[in-house]
């Protein structure tokens, strides 16, 4: 009896190894696709909130820049990146801006924000900010209540060669906030108005050097106050991590498009329009961006 029971207990015991065996590979089976499903869907919602958040600040705080394509890239269930591919419009001449890649995965999503910041060249003979990629010079604004020490601030108007065949951006910084009504009547024509500065902290009266941290939108006469609630309800969610008071101050103020203070504006136009804007009143500062060579194949745009 005894050596049936010991095979019969070698028999159990190999069926349930078995059967413990089929169970692991049925969950395994199982359970691969739907950890692949989860996954999937949280590190789509990674992706989409970095999308969100490089689009939101697009639409605050980047003058004259525009995104023409935004794709993901290197993409698995944990992670991967956002490629967005930039340029600016130079009354009809589109030049490369810098990408911004930026890295999500199932935990957290990251901006590489080296990339956004602006690279300094100083000299005894030259200073000036550039992108750091396409090593364009960057149009600077400076606020009219801020008194920037150690900084000589530029007047490119002034530089402007009126005769050169050549198109170019231009920052225009009011020692005033003026509105738009009187903005465009001081505009000459063939200069095209692109974005207006509207907000800076001023927490700092004095400032060392200069500041980058500038908000502001995408001007279009046609689209007037529908533009300014654009970027009112945009601003208001860029700062939503932030809880920074000052922009609440300045949101909560709900000003309509022909009263909203413009604290600066960013135009376009080839040189000889350009230089009749050393006409217009109430200028703190003119600092040149981007500047291309005319050609014949593409008609300057106005």
């Amino acid at each position: 009896m005894v050596p049936n029971f010991e095979k019969s207990l070698k028999q159990a015991k190999r069926k349930n190894m078995i059967r413990i065996i089929l169970i692991t590979i049925a969950t395994i089976l199982i359970a691969i696709p739907i950890l692949y499903l989860i996954s999937n869907k949280i590190v789509k919602r990674q992706s989409d909130q970095l999308n969100a958040e490089l689009m939101i600040r697009n639409a605050v705080k980047e003058p004259n820049i525009q995104i023409d394509s935004q794709v993901l890239a290197n993409s698995t269930a944990t992670g991967g990146e956002v490629v967005s591919n930039r340029s600016k419009n130079i009354s009809g001449y589109v030049v490369p801006w810098s990408t911004i890649r930026a890295k999500y995965s199932l935990f957290n999503y990251q901006i590489d924000h080296n990339e956004l910041l602006a690279g300094e060249y100083r000299s005894s003979v030259n200073s000036y900010s550039y992108d750091r990629q396409t090593k364009q010079k960057i149009a600077e604004f400076y606020h009219p209540d801020i008194t920037y020490k150690e900084v000589k601030l530029p007047n490119d108007l002034k530089k402007v060669d009126g005769k050169k065949e050549e198109v170019a951006e231009m920052a225009l910084s009011f020692e005033t906030p003026k509105t738009i009504k009187e903005i465009e009547k001081d505009i000459p024509s063939g200069v095209n108005l692109c974005w207006l500065y509207v907000f800076s902290s001023t927490e700092e009266k004095e400032v060392q050097g200069k500041s980058n941290d500038v908000y502001g939108f995408e001007y279009s006469k046609d689209d007037g106050d529908e533009a300014l609630n654009y970027f009112m309800d945009n601003l208001k969610e860029w700062n939503q991590p932030f809880e920074d008071k000052e922009i609440k101050n300045f949101i909560n103020q709900k000003k309509e498009m022909k009263e909203l203070p413009i604290l600066g504006v960013l135009v376009t136009g080839q040189n000889s329009d350009l230089k009749k804007l050393e006409k217009m009143p109430n200028i703190k500062a003119s600092s040149v961006g981007v500047s291309v060579p005319k050609t014949s194949y593409i008609e300057v745009e106005k």
